[in-house]
């Protein structure tokens, strides 16, 4: 999404400099995280934002999640040939994935809801992580499965997403209810069964 943003050179090194350090202190984490939620609503530059939620997803600590989730409606979008879209709602999705896989202990306090629409989205940027999440959320997500993946031409590949992120969360819970559209011979059971 890089194309269509504004460029704002400085604050792009400014966010991009952060990923030098080993540890962030949690005050410049905390900084970080007020930008991207309020603090930065006047910076035009859509990269720098989205710099600094990947950086949440992947450094901050787990109370960050319930910020990244609140990105998931970030209404800015960006036009444009290729890339057009939603790219805060991108990036924060992929940002919440990380923080459930690094913290699943997070998991549990995790609403279900804010992922759904995401899910059902025909943009694989969106879809893809959401559907991610959703199966790293576990049984919580099984009764709202079926519906999300059915309307889509690509269900089997979906529901394989599910499958995954389910194994990764519990390998010895229920899988997601996804047979109808991956069922026993799909390769992603062969690949899960791997591990």
């Amino acid at each position: 999404f890089v194309h269509a943003a504004p460029n704002l050179h400085v604050a792009r090194a400014a966010a991009e400099a952060l990923w030098g350090f080993d540890k962030l202190p949690a005050e410049r984490l905390a900084e970080a995280e007020n930008f991207v939620r309020k603090d930065g609503a006047h910076c035009p530059d859509l990269v720098v934002h989205g710099q600094l939620i990947d950086l949440l997803g992947q450094l901050g600590e787990p109370v960050v999640v319930h910020t990244l989730i609140g990105l998931l409606a970030d209404g800015r979008h960006m036009p444009g040939t290729s890339g057009e879209g939603f790219p805060l709602r991108f990036v924060a999705t992929r940002a919440v994935v990380f923080q459930l896989l690094s913290h699943p202990e997070i998991r549990d306090t995790v609403s279900v809801e804010p992922f759904l629409e995401g899910a059902r989205h025909d943009d694989g940027r969106l879809a893809g992580p959401s559907l991610m999440a959703l199966g790293l959320l576990g049984p919580r997500a099984h009764p709202h499965l079926p519906g999300v993946v059915r309307d889509h031409g690509d269900a089997a590949d979906r529901a394989a997403l599910l499958l995954v992120a389910s194994a990764l969360a519990d390998p010895e819970g229920p899988p997601p209810p996804v047979e109808q559209f991956a069922g026993p011979a799909h390769p992603s059971r062969a690949l899960i069964s791997l591990t």
